[in-house]
């Protein structure tokens, strides 16, 4: 009987203990990490050391993916290398963006009105002399010469229908009347065509004047609208004159337009080469780059200017002018101006020390 309670004892004893284990090992933190650890060790040891299953991809979507893969790499280098620079540079095309040769090449002469050629007569009128041929027809005058030019853009930005004036000359040699002051009728920029070369004829500054509008140009570029008015203008003119004590003879008309032409084309319009765009038989107007002389297409006649552009800022100031008022982005980041600008289209190509600046304005 004693042996039996000693071995109930020695079991109970031994439960306890187990259980106290249990209970010790439950409220350990650390022996659940590393039961959680055991199982995650086990569950990838299992999935390593099954077999994996590969999906198998047809050849022939491998090389399709690979063609296409090349063709975007080619398209995104051609867009970024070429396609940017072919509209101002173009390698393969019959027209370049300027032309090479700073001498025309000579052409014959169209013959006079007053001499037009000689139309060869019909075999039956030689075979018969006693009758003369019938004289030709007397030729037409040039539909330029009379039709009467359009109105050039007058200097006070008036709205009213332009008014019936002389026509200006269109031929390749005399005078042209491009810039005219809208109440006195007076001209106030002109062009002289003579030996292939055409000579910009402006109103000529003293250095008083400069001083003077360079005032001006200060007190007005907070609001550059004062310059549509010609007599607010006026009095701007004669108020930085008292102010700089320059003696303006007010009752001259001509010193204050002249001097209002030049407030109006710099800062309102497109400064040296405004006068060029008033000229309705200029088609193109090319700047070769910096300190070159501009380039024109009139008539259909190569023809060199006077006008020159001495730093490639002027250029820079004139290309930025035309995007800000056709709303185009350029920078030194995208140098690169493609726009259209009242009837003509323009192409320039911001300058720096290493790109030459350049442009092309040629009519619609």
């Amino acid at each position: 009987m004693e042996e039996i309670h000693f071995l109930v004892d020695e079991i109970s004893e031994k439960l306890n203990s187990d259980m106290r284990s249990v209970l010790q090992q439950m409220k350990d933190p650390q022996s659940k990490k590393r039961v959680g650890f055991i199982c995650k060790f086990t569950r990838e040891l299992v999935r390593a050391s099954a077999p994996v299953k590969q999906k198998s991809v047809p050849l022939q979507q491998v090389q399709n993916e690979t063609r296409e893969l090349k063709s975007l790499v080619q398209d995104v280098r051609n867009q970024v290398n070429t396609q940017r620079f072919l509209k101002i540079y173009p390698r393969h095309v019959q027209q370049p963006y300027y032309h090479p040769q700073m001498q025309p090449v000579p052409q014959p002469r169209a013959p006079l009105p007053q001499q037009p050629p000689m139309q060869p007569a019909p075999q039956q009128v030689l075979a018969q002399p006693v009758q003369q041929p019938s004289p030709p027809p007397a030729p037409q005058p040039p539909q330029e010469e009379s039709a009467p030019t359009k109105e050039t853009i007058q200097i006070d930005f008036s709205k009213e229908p332009p008014q019936t004036q002389e026509p200006a000359l269109s031929t390749q040699s005399g005078e042209v009347s491009l810039i005219k002051e809208s109440d006195s009728k007076q001209t106030v920029v002109s062009a002289s065509i003579k030996n292939n070369t055409y000579t910009l004829v402006e109103p000529l500054l003293t250095d008083e004047d400069k001083k003077l509008l360079t005032e001006v140009k200060k007190e007005v570029e907070g609001n550059p609208k004062i310059l549509k008015d010609k007599m607010k203008t006026y009095k701007q003119l004669q108020k930085s004159a008292k102010k700089l004590k320059i003696a303006l003879d007010e009752d001259n008309d001509t010193t204050l337009m002249k001097l209002r032409y030049y407030l109006v084309r710099n800062i309102l319009n497109l400064a040296q080469i405004e006068p060029l765009l008033h000229d309705e038989h200029i088609t193109k107007i090319i700047c070769e780059g910096v300190n070159k002389p501009l380039t024109i297409i009139r008539n259909g006649q190569e023809l060199h200017t006077n006008v020159r552009l001495n730093h490639h800022e002027i250029i820079n100031n004139l290309l930025l002018q035309i995007a800000k008022k056709t709303y185009q982005p350029l920078s030194i980041d995208e140098p690169i101006l493609d726009a259209s600008y009242k009837n003509f289209h323009v192409q320039g190509t911001l300058g720096s020390d290493i790109v030459p600046a350049k442009f092309i304005i040629s009519k619609e």
